[in-house]
């Protein structure tokens, strides 16, 4: 047999070594050649800091989980000042805590605004706590319903009615577009935001805000004929 023929059969032999060996033996060899590697990233574990995970794989823990803060998480459409959602604190209100225009209608899930009357609106206030950081933003949600089927559009005014309690001035409660007013469109459970701020100074811990919420049924850009509930409201900051 030639030298090179002798090659052949020791590579041959070689190779069918390993296969015969089974999982162990070639995953120690490919073990070798690549241990903590996938397509070129390195990996770590999941108890690895935020600045050694840079660039690398990140493997889950002994429950089958990533890290929590492995996704950086994103600001909500209110924008409070970049917080994340987790780190939000509400004051709920219910709409039982809230006062009616005699034309609106005490129903069991909360106060309807009915169509055609040219002003109809409920009031209610809220107060800071002492954990509120002075000036950090707020947003007010209001959840609106409406009874029967499909969704139409109504005309909504947020007012700031009252005076914060420390700073006697008036509060701003504003729509995205930093108007008081807007035409929202209604469906079986919608929920609209609004950001509260301090007309003159910034609002601080303790401050009161007294809020309406108005639907203008005269209104040409109202145009649902049927009454719209206040279900209730929540206070971020």
């Amino acid at each position: 047999m030639t030298r090179e023929n002798l090659k052949l059969v020791g590579v041959a032999v070689f190779c069918l070594t390993v296969g015969l060996a089974g999982p162990s033996v070639a995953g120690a060899v490919q073990k070798g050649l690549n241990a903590d590697q996938v397509d070129g990233k390195h990996a770590v574990g999941a108890k690895a800091p935020v600045a050694k995970r840079k660039n690398k794989l990140v493997a889950t823990n002994k429950q089958g989980y990533l890290p929590d803060n492995i996704i950086k998480r994103a600001r909500d459409a209110a924008k409070l000042g970049g917080k994340a959602a987790s780190s939000y604190k509400a004051i709920s209100i219910s709409w039982a805590a809230m006062q009616a225009d005699s034309t609106a209608v005490a129903t069991n899930t909360g106060w309807e605004l009915p169509d055609g009357e040219a002003v109809v609106g409920v009031r209610f206030s809220f107060t800071l706590p002492p954990s509120y950081t002075a000036g950090s933003p707020v947003a007010l949600d209001l959840t609106l319903s409406k009874p029967t089927l499909g969704s139409c559009t109504i005309v909504l005014v947020t007012l700031g009615s009252g005076f914060n309690a420390t700073s006697n001035q008036a509060a701003l409660i504003q729509f995205p577009d930093a108007s008081s007013s807007a035409p929202v469109d209604v469906g079986d459970q919608t929920v609209v935001s609004v950001s509260v701020t301090g007309d003159d100074t910034p609002l601080k811990p303790r401050d009161t805000v007294t809020v309406e919420a108005v639907r203008l049924g005269n209104d040409g850009e109202d145009v649902c004929f049927a009454g719209v509930r206040v279900s209730g409201a929540q206070v971020r900051f």
